[in-house]
């Protein structure tokens, strides 16, 4: 009576329903992905006799590592315009020729990880519902705060994008909406330019789903043209949009210049809930399950 399983060149065998390590392992026959249940049910090889011995195999082997899943989102603003140098001034305003334009190029800046800057990381746990988020405060002192299952941290740029990090190097998957064209580059750039390193792999292959993003899916990877806004999404589905609560992107260079981070901050956690019911429908309602 064994299960064998291998993880990063580990193999255990239960006896009467205990693991035990064994030393050898056939990489070539039995490996887990543990990013991927479905491939994990294909790729397992399972020998056991009874219900008792099946029923501790699940309880102590596979639910450790099944796929944790884990949704991102960021809220930026941009440097100001006057205290950028003049060639990057000249950049910017290149293509601007109207007076509308210019003012949409100086307003823009905090589109781009190299003129602006991350004020708020948000990330929440969708199976627990739980989360954080890790938010710029300056020159106001803001304690440790938990509401609903929602951490609230404080710290500079730096310090909020080593605390993602550390975060994040324990999730198999990552759920973004737009975040491979916009939170996964500004955070990778963002990090580089305070020399943080990164722990986790945010740009993988976009068909594998260890980071999905929605846009992506939801426009079946470019297939459909228009890509329509999180807002759009929930309101077609009846999910309760986060722009509903009176609060939108755009005001997020204001609320930081009144000094309003905790608004902020807990409008970012709006955006992670509305994310994480179009993840679900889509999930249910949209993504073909062969094994049910």
């Amino acid at each position: 009576m064994e299960v064998y399983y291998s993880l990063k060149q580990i193999l255990f065998s239960s006896h009467n329903g205990t693991l035990h390590e064994c030393p050898q392992a056939d990489q070539k026959q039995l490996r887990l992905l543990s990013h991927d249940f479905e491939y994990c049910q294909k790729t397992f090889y399972l020998h056991a006799y009874s219900v008792k011995i099946l029923a501790t195999w699940n309880k102590n082997v596979l639910k450790p590592f099944m796929s944790k899943k884990i949704i991102i989102d960021i809220e930026t603003i941009g440097k100001d315009f006057d205290s950028l140098d003049e060639t990057s001034q000249e950049y910017i305003l290149k293509y601007a020729q109207t007076e509308d334009e210019i003012k949409a190029a100086r307003e823009g800046l905090g589109l781009y990880p190299l003129t602006g800057e991350i004020v708020a990381i948000g990330m929440l746990n969708p199976d627990s519902n739980k989360g954080a988020v890790y938010y710029q405060s300056p020159e106001v002192r803001q304690e440790p705060l938990e509401e609903e299952g929602i951490e609230y941290t404080s710290g500079t740029e730096a310090e909020i994008l080593i605390k993602f990090w550390e975060t994040v190097r324990h999730y198999s998957q990552i759920i973004t909406f737009n975040g491979r064209g916009f939170d996964a580059p500004y955070l990778l750039v963002r990090s580089a330019i305070h020399r943080i390193e990164p722990t986790k792999e945010l740009m993988p292959n976009r068909y594998n789903l260890s980071h999905c993003d929605l846009i992506d899916v939801l426009s079946f990877y470019g297939a459909v043209r228009r890509k329509f806004s999180l807002h759009m999404w929930c309101k077609a589905f009846g999910i309760k949009s986060p722009k509903e609560e009176g609060v939108t992107g755009y005001e997020v260079p204001d609320l930081f210049k009144n000094k309003e981070y905790l608004t902020i901050a807990k409008y970012c956690v709006g955006d992670l809930y509305a994310t994480k019911a179009l993840f679900d429908y889509w999930n249910r309602y949209m993504r073909l399950h062969p094994n049910g």
